[in-house]
C-alpha cells in the first residue's frame, strides 16, 4: 500500500459525513463499507450479569468502556468508529496499527484480572477476513452533538465476531502480570440519572436470520417514531446537566482503574480534586476557562442513549403508556419471526465517561441502565447470546 493510500485508509472514518437524525443513522443503506484491510476489535466479560447482580454494575461498565479510552490514547488523533455495549465494546481501526492493538487488549485483559477479578475477553479480526467468512462491516456516523459524534455498526460481522470471541475461537492472550493500559480520561463522577417519565429502559433489538434489512428498518423505524411521537425525548440528561455528590459514587472504582499499585494515592488525589469539582458545581463558580455549568448542559448533548451495532439499542426514559406499546410492538415483531429482543426495566440509569480535557466540549458519556442494563437485557433474547 503506497503512502497516499494509507494515509487514505487512516482517515477513512473522519471523512464519512454524519447525521444529526437518528432514523437516517440507524437506516443501513447510507452505512459505509470499510477498508478490507480495517480491524475489528470486540470485548465482552465474561459473566457480567452476575458480576452485577452482585451490584458491581459500575465496574463492569468501567471495564466495559475500558477498550475505547485504552484507543482513544493509544491511537491519539486518529478517528475510528467504536460502539459501547454495557458489559463490552465493540470498534474498528486502520490496519496498520494491528500489532499495537494486539498489545492494548492483552495489557486490558491482564488489568481487569488483576485489578477487578473480572474475565474481560477480547479478539480482533480484519474486515477482509470477515467479508471471507461471508460477513459484511459497514459504519456510519451519528452526531450527538456539534462536538461528539457516535459509530454505527452493520453488516453482521461485529455480531460474528462477538460470538467468536464469546466462543472461546477467537482471543488474545494476557500480557505479563502487571501490565497497565493507559485509560487516561476514563470516569465514571455523576450521580445515577432518576427517571423523571417512570421507568428507564434497556432494550436491545437484533433482527433474526433472513430478515432484511428493509423489513428490520420498517420496525425500528415505527418504534423509534411511536417513542417520540408519545414525548419521551432522547435526551436522558435533563437541560441542566446531571447531579453531582461528594464523594462521587463510582471514586474508589475509578482510584483502582487508573491508579495502579498506588490506588490509594490515586483516591486520595481524586478526593481532593473531586471535592474542588463538588463546589464548584454547588455553587456554580467558574474557574480558569472551566464553567460547569456548560459542562454539565454538555454532557447531556453528548450522551449516547441510542445506538446502532447490528441491531437497535437504546436507553430511554419513558413513561408507562408508551412502555406498555413498545412490549406489545416488539413481541408482534418477535412472535411474526423478524426480531429478537430483550428489555430491561429499572428506576435509574449511570453514565460512564471519558474526558480527556473538561475544557473542551468533545468528552463522551455511555448511559447504561443501572439494574443490568444492557447485559441483562441482552440474556432476555431469544436464543440467550450469553454475557
Amino acid at each position: 500500500m503506497s503512502d497516499d493510500d494509507q494515509q487514505t485508509g487512516t482517515n477513512f472514518y473522519s471523512r464519512l459525513p454524519t447525521t444529526r437524525d437518528f432514523s437516517r443513522f440507524a437506516n443501513t443503506r447510507t452505512h459505509t463499507p470499510l477498508p478490507d484491510d480495517w480491524i475489528v476489535v470486540v470485548t465482552d466479560i465474561e459473566a457480567s450479569r452476575s458480576a452485577i447482580n452482585s451490584g458491581r454494575y459500575k465496574t463492569v461498565n468501567l471495564v466495559g468502556a475500558s477498550p475505547i479510552a485504552a484507543f482513544k490514547n493509544q491511537l491519539k488523533d486518529v478517528e475510528f468508529p467504536f460502539v459501547f455495549g454495557g458489559d463490552g465494546a465493540s470498534l474498528a481501526i486502520p490496519g496498520h496499527h494491528l500489532e499495537s492493538a494486539s498489545r492494548v487488549l492483552s495489557i486490558l485483559r491482564r488489568w481487569a484480572s488483576e485489578t477487578f477479578d473480572l474475565n474481560l475477553r477480547a479478539g480482533l479480526m480484519s474486515v477482509a477476513d470477515l467479508r471471507q467468512s461471508g460477513y459484511e462491516v459497514r459504519t456510519a456516523r451519528y452526531a450527538a452533538s456539534s462536538n461528539v459524534s457516535y459509530a454505527a455498526f452493520s453488516g453482521g460481522g461485529v455480531r460474528r465476531l462477538e460470538d467468536l470471541v464469546k466462543s472461546g475461537d477467537v482471543s488474545v492472550h494476557l500480557s505479563e502480570p502487571k501490565a497497565r493500559p493507559d485509560l487516561t480520561g476514563l470516569s465514571c463522577r455523576w450521580s445515577n440519572l432518576k427517571s423523571r417519565r417512570g421507568r428507564i429502559v434497556s432494550l436491545v433489538i437484533e433482527p433474526v436470520t433472513d430478515v432484511s434489512d428493509q423489513q428490520f428498518l420498517q420496525i425500528t423505524q415505527s418504534l423509534l417514531s411511536r417513542i417520540d411521537d408519545f414525548g419521551n425525548s432522547n435526551r436522558m440528561v435533563s437541560e441542566e446537566g446531571p447531579q453531582v455528590q461528594y464523594p462521587p459514587p463510582g471514586m474508589s472504582i475509578e482510584a483502582r482503574a487508573t491508579g495502579g499499585s498506588f490506588w490509594l494515592l490515586r483516591y486520595l488525589a481524586l478526593s481532593a480534586q473531586n471535592l474542588l469539582i463538588w463546589i464548584l458545581f454547588r455553587t456554580g463558580w467558574s474557574m480558569a476557562s472551566f464553567d460547569p455549568r456548560h459542562y454539565a448542559r454538555q454532557t447531556g448533548f453528548n450522551t449516547d442513549s441510542r445506538k446502532y451495532e447490528d441491531g437497535l439499542k437504546m436507553t430511554i426514559d419513558c413513561d408507562a403508556e408508551t412502555l406498555e406499546w413498545m412490549k406489545q410492538h416488539l413481541e408482534a415483531a418477535r412472535d411474526q419471526g423478524s426480531i429478537n429482543y430483550g428489555l430491561t426495566e429499572q428506576s435509574e440509569a449511570f453514565l460512564t465517561c471519558i474526558v480527556i480535557s473538561a475544557l473542551n466540549d468533545d468528552h463522551v458519556h455511555f448511559v447504561d441502565g443501572a439494574n443490568g442494563g444492557y447485559a441483562a437485557a441482552a440474556t432476555m433474547m431469544t436464543g440467550n447470546r450469553t454475557p
